[in-house]
């Protein structure tokens, strides 16, 4: 599902209309979503309502619409309004992990009334590591048009093709991160030495190495 909202975002999106970046100079707001590492978010529909510092106003309530982007630069911070009708795709670039999120909201109701999510684990060595260091490089930058534009749309492509490639191949901090994620995500299904082997496109033998790490 994922791998096809990107898609369709890149396709129908030839720029973003306007381009929001957090910031991490004044404390922030209770209930603020804070993390130490990057998030990119994309409204599909509606108005999404943020507070983030403003350099002159210092904090300000900003309208994130459909077409927009919101990228959140390692430590720092955003807090939303989820009280109007929206639909919102957020994509974490953890060290370990990354996470896909789509939440949507109607105006009114407590509470969300559809949340999709998703993670894959992360690859180190990789574009993907350049393309968000310059962008956190970027978000102290007074002029960020029109490189931060050209960036943004570098890192849905490559998220694009992380989703959409077969785990095979991997390193081995790699495949047992893979691994990791997978038994998290599928506790609640049957879970079998032979299942994880099939899915990871390894042999038993070779996933019965990785076993004894796991346990500890």
């Amino acid at each position: 599902m994922f791998h096809n909202l990107i898609e369709t975002l890149i396709s129908e999106r030839e720029h973003f209309n306007r381009i929001w970046f957090a910031a991490d100079q004044l404390t922030p707001p209770a209930f603020s979503y804070q993390v130490n590492f990057p998030r990119l978010e994309l409204v599909i529909s509606g108005e999404y309502k943020n507070e983030l510092e403003d350099p002159e106003q210092g904090i300000s309530t900003i309208k994130v619409l459909s077409g927009d982007a919101l990228y959140i630069p390692p430590n720092c911070w955003n807090k939303p309004n989820w009280q109007g009708d929206c639909s919102v795709l957020s994509l974490l670039f953890g060290k370990r992990q990354m996470g896909f999120s789509l939440v949507s909201k109607r105006e009114g109701e407590k509470g969300f009334y559809d949340i999709q999510k998703h993670s894959i684990q992360t690859r180190t060595g990789h574009a993907i590591d350049h393309i968000l260091e310059a962008l956190n490089a970027i978000a102290h930058e007074p002029q960020k048009s029109p490189m931060d534009e050209h960036l943004l749309m570098a890192l849905l492509s490559y998220s694009q093709s992380m989703v959409s490639e077969p785990s095979d191949n991997l390193k081995s901090g790699d495949l047992y991160q893979g691994i990791c994620i997978y038994i998290q995500e599928n506790f609640h299904r049957t879970i079998t030495r032979s299942s994880i082997a099939r899915r990871f496109h390894i042999s038993p033998t070779i996933f019965h190495g990785y076993l004894g790490s796991m346990d500890t």
